[in-house]
């Protein structure tokens, strides 16, 4: 998936991505997924099971970072999310 936002992805540190979308059913469906970027594309590992979308579906992908303070709780939080389509390569959503 080509996305305009992948240099804030890749300058903000951003360790966790979900995959969020309407399914085929009209469902909405949320799954965590492995990413990386390459070029001016976002790869996302392939969700385990049935849970992926079809090729040429509109997909959103919420980029999080999160840092656990013991005794505290949470900061630095930063949030970035991406639109665009997929399409499925090789165990991954391009």
């Amino acid at each position: 998936m080509t996305a305009p936002g992948l240099d804030l992805v890749e300058a903000g540190g951003y360790d966790r991505a979900v995959l969020a979308y309407v399914d085929d059913d009209g469902y909405p469906m949320e799954v965590a997924t492995g990413f990386r970027t390459e070029d001016e594309l976002l790869v996302l590992d392939e969700p385990a099971g049935d849970v992926s979308p079809t090729d040429g579906m509109r997909v959103d992908v919420l980029f999080s970072h999160i840092r656990p303070v013991p005794g505290y709780g949470y900061d630095q939080r930063r949030y970035v999310s991406v639109w665009g389509t997929v399409r499925h390569g090789d165990g991954v959503l391009i």
